[in-house]
């Protein structure tokens, strides 16, 4: 409201099947909704992606640090790659048709500030240069439709060591998806939730099921949610 000059305010009332502390972006479609939704109101005067720049301020109450990795692919759809946030540089990623994604939030809650909060301010140059090749294979990947080199180069040396220890059984689930048939596996965002990638809506769900089942082995309840990667912006719905 301060960069359009306009002396008001809204009060915004959401309502959404997404828990805080799920590791599904709670806060990033709060924040998603609310920027879309006050710029409809005000005759759409914002792009996309000045609409990014005041969602990841609402992010950043949130999550106690200014980051996009939600609040980008809230608003624009699709895979998202950041490039920088200063100046803001984010790409959008080719989706190939048939890659389905599968989200399984076990019964308990993780805070997103501590699970940041965790993780090193540096790590060794031999794992950053690990990680590094673990995206450019993703990236590529993508745009080839290559799902065997998604699933090579799904594999987190950053975050995943430290957190997995935050939810009971992950090795285990995360296994199981791997063997039922997914083609990679691991932590969304801070967590508890954990999401795999599959070849068919049929095998997401079935990862999804077999997942789920490997939760309540270890004495944890869960949902699972399968779809396509949506690659459209929010809608306005009446």
């Amino acid at each position: 409201m301060n960069k359009l000059e306009i002396n008001q305010g809204f009060n915004v009332h959401i309502e959404k099947g997404i828990p805080p502390g799920s590791g599904l972006g709670s806060s990033a479609a709060s924040a998603a909704a609310a920027v879309v939704g006050v710029n409809k109101l005000l005759g759409n005067p914002l792009k996309l992606k000045e609409l990014l720049v005041h969602g990841m301020a609402g992010e950043a109450v949130a999550a106690n640090g200014l980051h996009a990795d939600n609040i980008a692919p809230a608003l624009f759809g699709g895979i998202i790659l950041i490039l920088s946030l200063d100046p803001l540089d984010i790409l959008q990623l080719p989706v190939p048709e048939n890659l389905f994604s599968t989200a399984v939030l076990p019964d308990f809650v993780i805070n997103t500030r501590d699970a940041r909060n965790m993780l090193p301010n540096q790590v060794p140059l031999k794992t950053a240069v690990e990680q590094a090749r673990n995206l450019a294979g993703f990236t590529l990947g993508l745009h080839e439709g290559d799902f065997d080199l998604l699933g090579r180069s799904m594999v987190d040396l950053f975050a995943e060591p430290i957190r997995a220890e935050l939810i009971p059984g992950y090795h285990i689930v995360k296994k199981v998806a791997m063997d039922t048939g997914a083609i990679g596996c691991g932590i969304s965002g801070s967590g508890p939730a954990l999401f795999a990638l599959s070849d068919s809506k049929e095998m997401a769900k079935k990862v999804g099921s077999a997942m789920v089942e490997a939760f309540k082995k270890n004495g944890l309840n869960s949902i699972a949610y399968s779809s396509s990667i949506h690659k459209k912006s929010p809608d306005i719905m009446d």
